[in-house]
């Protein structure tokens, strides 16, 4: 009998799931609030619920006796997945208090202090006037509980902080905001894997930002990623402390990070893969898989090679990129034919002439290649 896999979302973050689910012989379902979106035409079936009303999703999987609960490259839904997986008694890699922990990023700033891993100065708030005595600049903010870069903003003075705080309030559906000191550093992203309480893979990739935009609009992401072996050992041990902190015994972690002079900063981390398909550029130049070994954790239980399972790198001469295609919200999707040359693989979020999504409401992402860096 297939196994059933309830996947939180059908937008463009959850279809590398769907369709390796179903190439793994699952029956796939879908829940969104909306009836919209890529994943919406792959899976076997959808019903329109938000994957933020856990009870709700809770009758759903039980009512289709879903196996594995779970969603990819979405804060929103993994509190979701922990709450129902616990409930029905199917696997899962965080619990529902973990992952709300992790989603919040004023708990989990706070979790960071307290546990001395890269500790920042950040205030949450309310309303403007709970910020009255805040004083660290430069610093950024951004709404307490939201994704995908919505609501960020860089600020420089307190006349920046009054004047962007409405729009970053406005993204965040409990109403509060963080404001943290601003850690000015090359970007990094990391995607570990846990397995029996030991990280057994760990990749570093740099990632790049548009320019000239507020709040680090992502525009791409090169492996490896070029820093030295003494960057590379701090950012490996705080990864490393991070996850014993957490308490992650098993499954995907993904880390946005700085790196300066003094050391490595957490900017941001959840308990899943990322929401850029980095595990395609990974197994393009390593060979493994972070999205068929997560869904085949779930599934069976354990990994064919647990004990810190070697790897190669296939393009030993190459460094490649994952380049995102950014268009304007609102404008019509179109193809930049340089964006098609030299590419290891390429795909599309839109149909030419599709109007683009609304979603940082800056530049948003309508599809990627990874192409050799140079």
């Amino acid at each position: 009998m297939k196994k059933r896999v309830l996947i939180l979302g059908v937008g463009n973050a959850q279809v590398d799931a769907i369709r390796h689910c179903k190439e793994l012989g699952c029956e796939v379902f879908g829940v969104s609030y909306r009836s919209e979106g890529r994943g919406l035409a792959l899976v076997d079936h959808f019903e329109r619920i938000n994957i933020v009303d856990k009870p709700a999703v809770l009758d759903h999987a039980r009512r289709i006796d879903a196996d594995v609960i779970y969603s990819v490259g979405s804060d929103l839904a993994m509190p979701t997945a922990g709450y129902v997986s616990e409930r029905l008694g199917k696997p899962f890699f965080v619990s529902e208090a973990i992952a709300g922990l992790m989603q919040n990023k004023g708990l989990m700033r706070g979790f960071l202090r307290d546990n001395d891993l890269s500790p920042v100065p950040f205030q949450v708030a309310g309303s403007l006037g709970e910020l009255a005595d805040w004083d660290i600049f430069p610093a950024i903010i951004k709404p307490l509980d939201s994704q995908g870069q919505r609501g960020v903003f860089e600020l420089s003075d307190t006349s920046e902080l009054e004047r962007n705080f409405t729009a970053s309030q406005s993204f965040s559906r409990t109403g509060q905001v963080i404001v943290e000191r601003y850690i000015d550093g090359p970007e990094l992203s990391v995607n570990a894997f846990v397995y029996n309480d030991e990280i057994i893979y760990s990749f570093t990739t740099d990632r790049h930002v548009v320019e000239g935009l507020p709040g680090g609009i992502v525009s791409g992401h090169s492996i490896p990623a070029g820093i030295d072996d003494e960057v590379r050992g701090r950012v490996d041990r705080l990864v490393e402390e991070v996850v014993r902190a957490l308490g992650i015994h098993n499954g995907p972690v993904y880390f946005q990070l700085k790196y300066t002079d003094p050391g490595a900063f957490v900017i941001e981390v959840a308990p899943r893969l990322d929401g850029c398909h980095i595990w395609r550029l990974i197994k393009l130049k390593y060979g493994v898989d972070l999205l068929d070994l997560t869904f085949r954790l779930l599934l069976e239980g354990s990994l064919p090679s647990p004990q810190c399972p070697e790897y190669t790198d296939l393009l030993p001469e190459q460094e490649l990129q994952l380049e995102f295609l950014l268009q304007e919200p609102f404008s019509r999707f179109r193809i930049d034919e340089r964006f098609t040359r030299r590419t290891f693989y390429e795909e599309h979020y839109y149909r030419p002439g599709d109007e683009v999504r609304a979603i940082n409401e800056q530049m948003e992402k309508t599809g990627y290649r990874i192409k050799p860096e140079r």
